[in-house]
């Protein structure tokens, strides 16, 4: 629905600067996205992957709503690399409303970016703030992994939203699925 949203608008905006509907329409049937927004990494194993920038609750919810619409039947894992201490720790009463269409998720260690460890906050505190039953922290891309090789199956779609390094993370999870 987002997207239909953005190109709605953009549909809109060529009219009131008079470009032809047929160059809007050819040109919106061509586009395939950006990187990193709901970008499908791969499939394996009948296990798609997909890696999202979304760092705070509202783009959560949003990406989490277009997986639920690409794929309504399936398991949908969501893995959140938080980013910066601050952030997230100002965001966490938004953060069980935006997680609640999840079925597994998995939060990493925080990605500082440019700020400092402050000590008294973790992805564990993310983690236990989603309130869903599913929820659970696990530091490092490795283990990560290694876990969703364990325990996911054909069907379930894989989403791994972040805006540190989660894009590596994304690869590895495909590149560490059962063939």
């Amino acid at each position: 629905m987002h997207n239909i949203s953005n190109s709605l608008g953009i549909i809109e905006l060529a009219r009131i600067l008079k470009i032809p509907i047929s160059i809007s329409i050819s040109t919106l049937k061509s586009f395939q996205g950006v990187g990193r927004r709901l970008e499908l990494i791969g499939e394996k194993s009948g296990i798609k992957v997909y890696d999202d920038y979304a760092n705070h609750p509202t783009a959560f919810a949003a990406t989490i709503q277009a997986c639920r619409q690409i794929n309504p039947e399936g398991r949908l894992w969501v893995v959140i690399e938080p980013h910066t201490f601050s952030r997230l720790r100002s965001l966490l009463p938004q953060l069980p409303a935006s997680l609640t269409k999840a079925d597994q998720i998995i939060v990493s260690k925080i990605f500082a970016s440019r700020e400092t460890d402050p000590g008294d906050f973790s992805g564990a505190d993310i983690a236990a703030a989603a309130k869903h039953p599913h929820a659970r922290y696990i530091p490092d891309f490795p283990d990560i992994a290694q876990a969703i090789k364990q325990e996911a199956s054909p069907g379930d779609t894989i989403l791994v939203m972040g805006s540190g390094l989660s894009h590596k993370l994304s690869r590895q999870i495909l590149h560490d699925l059962k063939n």
